[in-house]
């Protein structure tokens, strides 16, 4: 079984634009809980609300701009774009996003919200506050995502990511199963067991992994025939990562496998 640490006070604060509501003895408890490769989850660091009309702001842009992939640089664009197991895809899935860069007005105030997830993964991996905050830093970018997962078969296969120096993961739920889809969902694999996650997490909770651990999102609501993309409903998350520029024009990072994918 794996490591499961829970804290119930870690809470967004606007006037701040931080997650507040911890000290150093929660940080080095996170800390230890990513070297063991467990999991941590902080429940209710966003309203709920704030989650439900991010998700329609950003599904409404879906519908009102044409999708694109323009090449990630200093000025990219913010825009959104439909991923059904893309054949250049390093790790094949099946999701539609926006992307909404720190450089760029937000949408719907969703920069001050992954800005904050920044600071305090920047915190616990032992980087400066404002590491990737404010544009391309030392050949790594912050790539802030709101991303659906649809019913019908949404997914992310099972992988591995680099361990590069954000030490972990950090992504917050703007759904929950059982209100906003039936099955499927976040999974992790130790010792050859698959460990449901999904069923920790609900709408404004915020988890953090390591990325060497083996996970993936299991196809949400499969038995629905046809992908869903028209369908507000779905596993949705809110996720700013921290990759390296040179994923993007191709390169292949050492760490990175998609355990499903025989090219890998």
């Amino acid at each position: 079984m794996t490591d499961i640490t829970l804290f119930d006070t870690f809470r967004y604060h606007p006037a701040s634009a931080r997650i507040e509501g911890y000290g150093q003895d929660e940080i080095e408890t996170i800390r230890t809980a990513i070297r063991r490769m467990g999991v941590v989850v902080l429940r209710g660091v966003y309203p709920a609300d704030v989650c439900t009309s991010l998700r329609a702001e950003v599904f409404r842009y879906f519908h009102d701009h044409p999708p694109s992939n323009p090449p990630i640089a200093q000025d990219t664009p913010n825009y959104w774009r439909l991923d059904d197991n893309p054949e250049k895809a390093a790790v094949k899935r099946v999701n539609q996003f926006f992307s909404s860069f720190y450089w760029n007005a937000d949408l719907a105030g969703e920069k001050a919200l992954m800005q904050a997830m920044t600071r305090l993964k920047n915190e616990i991996a032992g980087l400066p506050p404002e590491f990737a905050l404010h544009g391309i830093e030392e050949g790594y970018v912050t790539y802030p995502t709101i991303t659906h997962f649809p019913r019908g078969g949404g997914k992310l296969n099972k992988h591995v990511d680099p361990k590069n120096i954000q030490f972990c993961v950090i992504i917050a739920s703007l759904s929950s199963r059982a209100e906003d889809y039936r099955s499927g969902g976040l999974y992790i694999e130790q010792n050859g067991e698959k460990i449901d996650i999904d069923h920790l997490v609900n709408i404004g909770d915020v988890y953090l992994i390591n990325p060497e651990i083996v996970h993936g999102i299991d196809p949400i609501d499969p038995e629905i025939e046809g992908f869903q993309w028209h369908q507000i409903q779905g596993r949705w998350t809110l996720f700013p990562s921290l990759i390296e520029v040179k994923t993007t024009q191709g390169v292949k990072v050492e760490g990175l496998a998609d355990l499903e994918d025989s090219r890998y």
